[in-house]
């Protein structure tokens, strides 16, 4: 009796340490003791909206099909067709930088070497905390090798390249400015007529309206023409600077000991307390099931006996 109570400490014992052992590994792990930790200036630089938009041109050969073909040119069937499309082509470069001056003068170094336009500059921040933002606009034939000299200068953080073909935008807006010269020619046309003086004057302010709604489309169309072909390179170099800093206090030993022990005491408990309760009803049961067994017993040898009574 001795040894089995010794045992039963025994293996109380074990269970406590082991519980207060792992509530002390979990406090180490969530709670770190404070270290030096590289730490950075800066975020990743994010992208920026441009109002100017870059349109270019290019010649597209379809072979055609077989009717088509006969149709426009009957002496070549299959002849290709040129297409002539419209498009915007943009790319988004972020890059991080630790030593931005070099890095920026490396940027405007290549803008330059590449006929680019800066058509934005944008510089926010202090000493340690900068970041540029630049849209370049470049000539399509240079496009990619400006794009791939960029991504070169500093730490790549994020890429992007779009295109969007933009030909129905320009025959719409084309379409638009043919209509409102006509427009123009039939009002002017009617200055010819005879009429009141409010009339006359009702006619030249419309005709000046659709005059100035001319020019505007003609600043729209003009950014599709060939002189003005560019394509869209947005850059954001942001400033990084590595710094160790402290993570955190060191949390000495007896608070974790006691915080583990504050835990434990009452969780155990708990546990022994769930698993007494499991032992009492077991031990009911058990009881149960041996002081029904004899009374189904009885039971069944009664029956017995009444069926041979019967019989």
């Amino acid at each position: 009796m001795k040894r089995a109570i010794i045992r039963a400490v025994a293996w109380a014992t074990a269970g406590f340490i082991v519980l207060l052992g792992l509530r002390l590994g979990y406090g180490y792990l969530e709670h770190p003791d404070g270290r030096a930790a590289p730490a950075s200036s800066g975020d990743d630089g994010g992208g920026f909206e441009l109002e100017k938009r870059n349109y270019a041109s290019a010649k597209i050969a379809r072979a055609p099909r077989d009717g088509a073909a006969k149709a426009a040119t009957p002496g070549t069937p299959g002849a290709p067709v040129t297409i002539d499309q419209k498009y915007e082509r943009v790319a988004d470069v972020r890059a991080r930088a630790a030593t931005f001056d070099d890095d920026e003068a490396a940027i405007r170094r290549a803008a330059d070497g590449h006929g680019g336009v800066i058509q934005l500059e944008r510089k926010q921040g202090l000493r340690g905390h900068r970041v540029l933002h630049l849209a370049v606009g470049v000539a399509p034939e240079r496009f990619d090798a400006f794009v791939e000299a960029v991504r070169a200068v500093g730490t790549a953080a994020y890429v992007t390249i779009d295109k969007q073909d933009r030909t129905n935008d320009f025959k719409e807006l084309a379409a638009k400015r043919a209509v409102l010269e006509a427009s123009r020619d039939a009002l002017i046309a009617l200055k010819q007529r005879s009429g009141s003086i409010e009339e006359l004057v009702a006619l030249e302010d419309r005709i000046l309206d659709v005059h100035q709604q001319i020019q505007s489309l003609g600043i729209s169309l003009g950014e599709y023409d060939e002189v003005n072909e560019l394509c869209t390179v947005k850059l954001t170099l942001t400033e990084r600077v590595d710094a160790p800093v402290a993570a955190g206090p060191t949390i000495p030993i007896w608070r974790r000991l006691r915080a583990a022990v504050d835990w434990t005491v009452p969780t155990y408990l708990r546990l022994v307390g769930i698993l007494l309760c499991a032992a009492l009803v077991g031990v009911a049961g058990v009881v149960v099931v041996e002081r029904v067994a004899p009374l189904q017993r009885a039971i069944a040898e009664l029956r017995q006996g009444m069926s041979r009574a019967d019989t």
